[in-house]
């Protein structure tokens, strides 16, 4: 056999046994595809949407989830033909997750983007336009009449199209401040003030009391891990956001020029405080890695105080039962749309139609939005109060909520829905949003396009996301580490986004007749 025959003959075996190789290859992505592929269909027939949502627990602590899932898709199933999975998620790791799951086409119909900037998903092409599903599957939603001063889409609007419908808290102000036991103060012999604003110079009192009487824990639990920023939390001198989280750029006191907050005296002076506190054993040092509960750094007396919300209830709401803790405000309570994230349809969404179709449920039938937030009634939840509108949930031997409960996932309309608490709490809730602020500004209504620099946001976010959770932590020395995160954030284009901003902003305010054209 010559040569050229041999040749071409191995070069007929190889490309045989490439093409089996290949099959093999498909064949086994094409049943790997298929194992990890989410069910489509149930047994009945009816098509299945998946909704995700992030909640501050453990998911996998989460009981009862199939129970009120079952009890949902009773709702559904009879309604508009469709059933539901839901896919709780930790809030810690929410967007790298939702971007994860969304680049790599895995499926959801229905997505709560909370705690996040929303224009992120937009700028992707990683969320859908709702405009005609909202017109063809949700009559109640579509129906603009049925909204609140237009609540339901604000800040959602990009380029003349919704992209998301808002979950309504109902919680109408909001502040920040210091949980602590009612117990502990007194102990500490700090002065208490239910109304006064504390300032990190008055804080730093209060920490140095507490840890010459308890050395072995720490005054402040300071959980920086996932956080973009912990700073809002301890002032309020960030400014105007503008619509967006604070990495655009912010205005501070109505000044029209759109500045980096980052490098604002305020800021540092923050940092400041945070390195002392950590060299002074003041902070809990792991959280920036977040390795208990703060339900369990609390119970183990590990730590002391806790910043959150400082709106009535919110740490009973946190430890799942009657405390005596006490709010030390941070910040002034502000005057709030009441918005507290929005329900978006996916890119990825095999069913949007009826995704919409349940998302004009859940607004327009009570019992739904009950069962999604507060589990079943009369055993995840009892009305203890028809008059006021108040509940309490069913509660364990240890005082924890039994079977099912997520106080943070807020779906839907919470503001037409009882709210968890006693006659007490409500007094004080009306109370709190009497005495908040405005927290309107010339700005309201501005909303800022990111398509022309959404890399530099990609890259300035990765940044930010590295050096934020260490520097608001303390764990790390201060001078060189700020130095080398402003020239990061200057290297990945912060002075662009900056000038972006200023440059939308200007012409918005023209256009609105604020400020006069150069």
């Amino acid at each position: 056999m010559s040569w050229g025959k041999r040749i071409l003959r191995s070069l007929l075996l190889l490309a045989f046994l490439g093409s089996l190789l290949w099959a093999a290859i498909s064949f086994s992505a094409q049943r790997l595809a298929e194992e990890t592929e989410p069910e489509s269909e149930s047994a009945s027939g009816v098509c299945r949407i998946r909704i995700t949502y992030p909640v501050y627990e453990d998911v996998t602590k989460i009981e009862d989830l199939p129970e009120v899932q079952e009890a949902v898709n009773d709702i559904t199933v009879e309604k508009i033909g469709v059933e539901v999975e839901l896919v709780p998620v930790d809030m810690s790791g929410i967007q790298d997750d939702y971007l994860l799951w969304l680049g790599r086409g895995e499926q959801f119909d229905l997505m709560l983007v909370r705690g996040q900037d929303i224009a992120t998903y937009i700028d992707k092409d990683l969320i859908l336009p709702l405009d005609s599903y909202l017109q063809r599957s949700a009559a109640h939603i579509g129906n603009k009449n049925n909204w609140t001063g237009g609540t339901l889409s604000r800040g959602t609007e990009m380029q003349g199209r919704i992209y998301g419908i808002a979950c309504l808290s109902g919680q109408e102000a909001n502040g920040y401040g210091l949980w602590i036991s009612g117990s502990l103060l007194t102990e500490s012999g700090f002065a208490y003030d239910p109304d006064h604003i504390y300032t990190l110079e008055e804080l730093d009192l209060l920490f140095a009391s507490l840890k010459e009487r308890y050395p072995d824990s720490y005054p402040l639990g300071q959980i920086t891990s996932g956080q973009m920023s912990s700073s809002a939390g301890y002032y309020t001198i960030l400014g105007d956001a503008l619509g967006r989280d604070i990495l655009t750029g912010v205005v501070q006191n109505e000044s029209d020029a759109v500045i980096n907050p980052f490098e604002t005296l305020e800021y540092y002076g923050f940092l400041t405080y945070m390195r002392q506190w950590y060299e002074e054993g003041y902070i809990y040092p792991d959280g920036v890695i977040y390795d208990a509960s703060v339900l369990e750094l609390l119970k183990e007396r590990r730590i002391l105080t806790f910043p959150a919300s400082s709106y009535p209830g919110t740490f009973s709401q946190i430890v799942g039962k009657e405390t005596d803790y006490v709010c030390l405000r941070t910040t002034e309570v502000s005057r709030q749309s009441g918005v507290d994230g929005y329900l978006t349809i996916p890119a990825t969404s095999r069913y949007p139609e009826q995704a919409a179709e349940f998302l004009d449920l859940l607004y327009s039938d009570r019992k739904l939005a009950y069962l999604l937030n507060y589990g079943i009634s009369g055993e995840h939840y009892e009305i203890t109060d028809w008059e006021r509108g108040l509940l309490e949930p069913v509660r364990d031997a240890d005082g924890n909520p039994e079977g099912f409960y997520n106080p943070f996932a807020r779906i839907g309309d919470i503001s037409k829905l009882y709210s968890f608490g006693t006659a007490v709490d409500d007094i004080m809730r009306n109370s709190y949003v009497a005495g908040a602020r405005n927290a309107s500004t010339r700005y309201s209504g501005f909303i800022y396009d990111t398509t022309s620099v959404s890399r530099q946001i990609d890259d300035v976010r990765e940044v930010i996301r590295e050096y934020t959770p260490i520097l608001e932590c303390g764990c790390v020395e201060l001078d060189a580490n700020y130095t080398t995160f402003l020239n990061r954030l200057r290297e990945a284009g912060i002075d662009e986004i900056l000038a972006d901003k200023q440059a939308q902003l200007d012409a918005w305010l023209i256009r609105q007749g604020l400020k006069s054209a150069m």
